[in-house]
């Protein structure tokens, strides 16, 4: 696959960081044509060394490794510009919120007429209407609203550091920033791809996967557990408003995709949060599942999640670390040893996986859902229309064509770990479906996701 072209002005970007007194001793390697190997893996050695320089960082800066933000809110603490080019476009951007977002840009053009260009900050866009002759106490009261501000300002510049802060907190959707924080896969700290680039770049970011966020494209694409239907309408309903959906043990981790595993959170915080586990979200999960009797987790994940939750209770956050790996190393052995069963000739490997692992999912596509103020919710009969058939054959489509993808992806940081008995085993496994023999297929590749969870267990104690 073709490498995504660097521009002149972010390869000088990346020499101007490297060597900056901020950064001195953030480890970063270089390839063998010279250069810098800007993006490791969080659970790679650099990426490991990256996390436990900026934790040393933040205390000598006074920031307490007490949030889940941490991280971002040191790299850009260090920052010597606070702005970056797009490795794309080679367009320089802040690293604040201070670009509107749609709903801000559609409310600037119907009051007062204005279209926002992508790279205006909202200090440009305020310049621009007080030339329009626009009064600064209007644009004032404009923002206030917008934001959800209470207190009164006289000037402009104030009321705009209030937002930024709101926004970036996550308590307001109003603006957001040039480049999104990602670290520690970036050795600055955020998004290769400035917001000028992202949508066109980053398929996950683009217009239309956006828009199927409220289908959780994840749970097909890890084929989750869970009443996915319920959980997918529960995050577009009002109960989410003003705030973000997040599962309480990431899906990406083994998390199911189902409404009693779903909780607010700030739009910021969830975005900080991306896949990490913490003692808090782990001991709710039990809570719930003691509760409710629904697994917290996917199948093929089930020993990982009694080991974690026998560990629970005198883990520190290196150990969650540690779990946390087993469990993308786990899902990411499972992904590919389905791919390689939809490999197999004649759709043979794509009818099974069908079979045993999404068809059982239609009964939720089948029933409707009403959700009270408090998150919970009743089942209801429904109607059956062509709409809802094609919403469950958009789960088979992308639970399949997501096999390739994850397989072929170009950042993918894990490579799967299968022993010789596994590796026996899968070939196995391919035998039986090829010979028609699905029962007997099923049985066998839940005993193999049974021995490499045993196998990640052994290796970490």
């Amino acid at each position: 696959m073709s490498e995504k072209p660097w521009s002149k002005e972010f390869l000088e970007y990346e020499e101007f960081i490297v060597n900056h007194p901020n950064y001195k001793g953030l480890p970063i390697t270089k390839s063998k044509d010279g250069k810098y190997n800007w993006i490791a893996p969080a659970q790679s050695e650099t990426g490991k060394k990256r996390k436990q320089w900026v934790e040393e960082k933040g205390e000598e800066l006074g920031i307490r490794n007490n949030f889940d933000g941490f991280y971002a809110a040191v790299m850009l603490s260090i920052h010597p510009t606070k702005e970056k080019p797009c490795q794309i476009c080679g367009k320089t951007m802040s690293l604040y919120y201070h670009y509107p977002n749609a709903n801000l840009a559609k409310s600037l053009k119907k009051e007062f007429g204005y279209e926002c260009d992508i790279y205006e900050s909202i200090f440009d866009i305020c310049d621009n209407l007080k030339k329009n002759g626009i009064p600064e106490n209007k644009i004032i009261e404009f923002l206030k609203s917008k934001c959800k501000l209470q207190d009164d300002y006289t000037d402009l510049e104030t009321l705009i550091t209030h937002c930024e802060l709101k926004c970036r907190s996550g308590l307001s959707k109003m603006l957001g920033p040039g480049a999104m924080s990602n670290f520690p896969d970036r050795y600055d700290g955020f998004h290769t791809y400035n917001r000028c680039c992202r949508s066109s770049e980053d398929k996950g970011r683009s217009r239309e996967n956006l828009k199927s966020y409220t289908r959780d494209r994840r749970a097909y694409e890890y084929f989750s557990d869970g009443n996915i239907q319920a959980a997918n309408k529960f995050m577009n309903s009002s109960f989410f408003r003003g705030t973000s959906a997040d599962h309480i043990i990431p899906v990406s981790l083994g998390g199911v995709h189902d409404p009693h595993y779903l909780q607010k959170m700030a739009a910021g915080e969830n975005s900080s949060k991306r896949d990490r586990l913490s003692r808090n979200d782990v001991m709710r999960a039990v809570e719930i599942e003691n509760k409710t009797g629904i697994s917290a987790v996917y199948w093929y994940s089930l020993l990982l999640w009694e080991f974690l939750k026998s560990n629970v209770e005198n883990s520190v956050q290196a150990d969650f670390e540690n779990f946390r790996n087993l469990m993308k190393q786990n899902i990411n052995d499972f992904l590919e040893i389905l791919y390689i069963i939809k490999s197999i000739p004649n759709e043979m490997g794509v009818e099974f996986i069908v079979s045993a692992l999404i068809e059982p999912k239609r009964k939720f596509f089948e029933a409707d859902y009403a959700f009270n103020a408090d998150g919970s919710f009743k089942t209801m009969e429904r109607h059956i229309t062509q709409r809802a058939a094609a919403e469950f054959e958009q789960i088979k489509r992308i639970s399949i064509e997501s096999l390739d993808d994850y397989h072929e992806k170009e950042n993918r940081h894990l490579s799967p770990d299968f022993s010789d008995e596994e590796t026996e085993k899968i070939k196995e496994l391919s035998e039986f479906i090829e010979n028609g023999e699905d029962e007997k297929a099923n049985s066998l590749l839940r005993e193999i996701m049974e021995l490499i969870q045993k196998r990640l267990i052994e290796n970490l104690s």
